[in-house]
C-alpha cells in the first residue's frame, strides 16, 4: 500500500472537496428545514382549527346536556300523567257503571209515571161519567172524592219526582 504524504496542500485539498460537499449538505438541510417550517405552519394551522373545532364540540355537548335534562323532566311528566290517566280510567271506568245503573233506574220511574199517568186519566174520566150519572149530592160526594184522589195521585207523583 503505498504511503499516504499529509502535506498542507493535501489537507487544503481534502478540505475544499469536503466543504463543498458540507456546502452541499448544508443547502440540503436547509431546504429541509424550510420543508419542516411548512410543515409546522400546516400543523399549527390545523392545531387552531381543531381548537376552534373543540370549541364547537364543547358547546354542542352544552346544548345536549341541556337537552338531555329538559328530556328526563318531560319524562318525569310523562310518567306522572301516565299514573293520573290509569287513575282516571279506573275512576271513570266505576263511575260508566254507576251511569248506566242509573240509567236503567230512571227508565223504569218514567215507565211507572206513565202508568200511573194513564191510570189518573181513566179514573177521572170515569169519574166524570159517574157525575153525569148521579144527581147533585152524589156529585157533590163525588167530587170530594175526586179531589182527594188528585192530591193523593199529586202527592205520589211529587214524592217521585
Amino acid at each position: 500500500m503505498p504511503e499516504f504524504e499529509v502535506t498542507l496542500n493535501t489537507l487544503y485539498e481534502l478540505l475544499q472537496s469536503h466543504t463543498l460537499r458540507f456546502d452541499r449538505m448544508d443547502e440540503r438541510f436547509d431546504r429541509m428545514d424550510q420543508r419542516f417550517d411548512r410543515a409546522d405552519e400546516r400543523f399549527d394551522r390545523m392545531d387552531q382549527r381543531f381548537e376552534g373545532a373543540d370549541k364547537r364540540t364543547d358547546t354542542i355537548e352544552a346544548k345536549l346536556g341541556r337537552i338531555e335534562s329538559v328530556q328526563n323532566a318531560m319524562a318525569l311528566r310523562l310518567i306522572t300523567v301516565e299514573t293520573t290517566v290509569l287513575e282516571h280510567s279506573s275512576l271513570l271506568s266505576s263511575l260508566d257503571i254507576r251511569v248506566n245503573s242509573l240509567h236503567g233506574l230512571v227508565e223504569e220511574l218514567e215507565r211507572r209515571t206513565g202508568r200511573i199517568e194513564q191510570e189518573y186519566i181513566m179514573i177521572t174520566e170515569a169519574l166524570r161519567r159517574l157525575e153525569g150519572r148521579f144527581d147533585k149530592l152524589e156529585a157533590d160526594r163525588l167530587r170530594e172524592r175526586i179531589a182527594a184522589l188528585e192530591a193523593r195521585v199529586q202527592a205520589l207523583e211529587t214524592a217521585q219526582a
